[in-house]
Order: C-alpha cells, then structure tokens, then sequence
C-alpha cells in the first residue's frame, strides 16, 4: 500500500536564516569581533546617518547614531547561538549575554538592521521628513473626538473624594460615640 502525503505552499513558504535581520528590517552592517569604527550608512530608502560602534569579543556592543537614528534589531552570532535581538533604540550598550546566549559564548559578529518603513529620530521627526504631532492619517483617533465641542465632564475625583471623607468622618464619630457609652 502507497500513501502519499503532501504539504501545501511549500513552494511559497518563507524560511528565514536567523543570522539574518528579522523579516521588515534592512541590514546596514555586520561587524565582527574586536572592532569599532563610525561608518556612513545610507539605507534603501535614502536615509543618511553615521553608526559608530564598538564590538567585543566578550559580547558587549555600545553604539550611537548621528542624527538618532533607530536601530530596530541586533542579530548576535557565536558558535552556539544565533540571536534576533529587539533593541529599537538610537544608542546604548547591549550584550550577547543580555540577548540570551549560552553562557561564556563568544560573540563572532553582530548585525545592525533598521526597520524597512523609516523609523523615528528622537527629535520627533520620522526619517521620511512627515511630524508626529499626535494627528492620525487613518481617522480613528480623529473620530472620536467631536469637533467644535468641549469633551464633556465625566465628574472624576473632584466631587468623589470630600464625598468619601465626610463619610469616613461620620463613620468614625459613629463608632466612638458608641464605644464611649459601653
């Protein structure tokens, strides 16, 4: 008897090497061991920034990026491990150690990869020259606000707690003009 078994969309199934930056980011270096330097990376989509970096063989990787540039993921390689490791940040120190190697690995080389849509500089402009001044381009937050109108009063804490302490007050004369009369 012959059974034939089959797995669908292989053909278009996407396997992806862990030393390599995680699906929607860009790679702008790999630097190994023992290195620093500053480099001009200019990225697919046209931004500029200069990434200075100093990576060691113990694992520890500070850097910073000029104009602050976000770094979306570093990818640490050593012998035993391989690791996507989230970061979004335009400068700091980060470790292999802190990423979750073994312990004692040796770091051979760290990839540096940027988000593939542009991300944000610290001075609240996105790499694309668009502001983030809080208004949306998809209406959500834009529509639940009313326009030409106040938002109304949902009372809050205001009027709740000399409310709550009054009570409180009288509770607490209540009991002790009881406990005084026993």
């Amino acid at each position: 008897m012959f059974v034939a078994l089959t797995q669908h969309d292989v053909a278009s199934a996407v396997i992806q090497d862990e030393d390599e930056c995680p699906e929607g980011t860009e790679e702008i270096a790999e630097i190994n061991q023992n290195n620093n330097d500053t480099i001009e990376v200019v990225t697919t989509d046209g931004r500029t920034f200069d990434l200075t970096y100093n990576v060691d063989a113990d694992g520890s990787v500070p850097f910073f990026t000029d104009p602050p540039t976000e770094i979306a993921f570093l990818v640490f390689k050593g012998p035993d491990s391989t690791i996507q490791y989230e970061v979004n940040a335009s400068s700091g120190t980060f470790t292999f150690a802190e990423a979750g190697s073994n312990p004692n690995e040796s770091l051979s080389h760290v990839r540096f990869c940027v988000d593939e849509n542009g991300g944000t500089t610290t001075d609240g402009t996105t790499t694309d020259g668009t502001t983030t001044d809080g208004t949306t381009t998809d209406g959500v937050i834009d529509d639940t606000i009313p326009k030409d109108k106040t938002l109304p009063d949902t009372g809050g804490s205001s009027l709740l707690v000399p409310v709550v302490l009054l009570a409180l007050l009288v509770n607490g004369a209540l009991i002790g003009l009881f406990v005084r009369r026993r």
